[in-house]
């Protein structure tokens, strides 16, 4: 999986998640990430390995010291992956 389009998709998960309803519309905003979550759920094994180890890069890369945002790095993997 190309690195660009992980961190892009990051990205994505964090502004949507974390933006105030003034900014995105909050069903739009639900809408927008059941949808990400369910392309990202078509990965295979090894794809979701990937990406989870890039979140794991991307809170040490990106210097995340906001705890809000730290949590929804962190609990990417079991909401899109758990069986």
């Amino acid at each position: 999986m190309n690195e660009m389009l992980m961190h892009i998709i990051i990205d994505q998960i964090l502004f949507l998640e974390l933006s105030d309803d003034s900014i995105v519309e909050p069903d739009a905003a639900v809408a927008q990430l059941e949808q990400i979550a369910y392309c990202l759920q078509k990965l295979d094994q090894k794809e979701r390995e990937v990406f989870t180890a890039y979140i794991d890069q991307y809170i040490t890369t990106e210097n995340a010291t906001n705890q809000k945002r730290i949590a929804v790095l962190r609990s990417i993997p079991d909401s899109l992956f758990r069986p």
